[in-house]
């Protein structure tokens, strides 16, 4: 589980790979979403609050 503290519970999460591809659209649950399904890697986490979006790197290892 990867916890964002700072995210409105309903939020739209987009999560691409290096290479700029999407690998997966989430929308937060309990300030929390589920990559529990992505191989481990280095991924961008795109946080799309009302009119604007915010981008962290996210490192998975299992």
């Amino acid at each position: 589980m990867l916890h964002l503290d700072q995210v409105e519970d309903g939020q739209s999460v987009d999560i691409y790979n290096m290479q700029g591809v999407l690998v997966d659209r989430k929308t937060t649950q309990l300030h929390q979403i589920d990559v529990t399904r992505l191989p481990q890697g280095m991924y961008i986490v795109e946080l799309k609050p009302q009119r604007t979006s915010e981008r962290y790197k996210l490192i998975k290892v299992d």
